[in-house]
């Protein structure tokens, strides 16, 4: 540029090129209006965790044992009936046909009481009494079967363990396995447990219950509120994922 006057020369060198304004400056990105421009919290890293962390648990296990006691107790009466029901049940002689079989017959009334003939009853058919002893087995299995299923989805605590990756849910049910391991990223929750002024308005936000659901399972857990939470925030950061 020796060329060019010395006004000029001064000019241009007090002007910063494009390749100095571009290190100086940075421009935005482009993006949506709308989006926020503080980043979201990474999620946590527990890489190095060296022991399990407790994240819930709920030490209030009294409905579940009284739960458990009437369950016995109405399926041993069922178990009577059903034993009385295949040795014993009787029938009219009346109801019964030379072969053993049950046929209905039309008796009729008698006016004068005492003229009435006495009914003899002997023992049912077999198939008769094998019928009603499995009524009397089914209703009480299905009893049973539907208290242990109801505390087979009721949390009783959520541990994160070692290293993070796992988190253990031990459930509310005294009898077969009651400890299941899932991995963390599988696990979700639809309501957050830090309710704010926004969620509380939605419908079904303050329930008493979270709805803890696994992509690897197709059953759903339920976690009572009332139980205690070491560290809310931590619990929706892992596992709160709405809709």
């Amino acid at each position: 540029m020796s060329f060019l006057p010395s006004h000029l020369r001064a000019t241009i060198v007090r002007f910063p090129t494009r390749l100095q304004m571009r290190t100086k400056f940075t421009l935005p990105q482009a993006g949506n209006a709308n989006t926020p421009t503080t980043a979201a919290p990474p999620p946590p890293k527990f890489n190095s965790m060296r022991n399990n962390m407790v994240l819930y648990e709920n030490g209030d296990q009294q409905f579940f044992r009284v739960a458990y006691f009437c369950a016995g107790g109405q399926l041993l009466m069922w178990l009577t009936f059903a034993d009385w029901a295949y040795r014993d049940l009787q029938t009219a002689t009346g109801n019964v046909d030379e072969n053993g079989r049950s046929v209905r017959i039309k008796m009729a009334i008698m006016k004068d009481q005492e003229s009435s003939p006495a009914r003899e009853y002997v023992l049912a058919p077999l198939n008769e009494r094998r019928l009603w002893g499995s009524f009397c087995l089914g209703i009480g299995g299905l009893l049973a079967a539907a208290v242990h299923l109801y505390t087979s989805s009721r949390i009783r605590a959520v541990t994160l363990l070692r290293g993070g990756q796992y988190v253990g849910i031990d459930t509310a049910n005294l009898l077969g396995r009651n400890q299941i391991v899932l991995p963390t990223q599988s696990i979700r929750t639809f309501h957050p447990v830090v309710q704010s002024s926004a969620s509380t308005a939605r419908p079904g936000a303050t329930s008493g219950y979270l709805v803890v659901k696994s992509t690897s399972r197709n059953t759903a857990y339920m976690l009572d509120r009332s139980g205690e939470f070491t560290d809310p925030k931590l619990f929706d950061r892992l596992f709160y994922k709405p809709k």
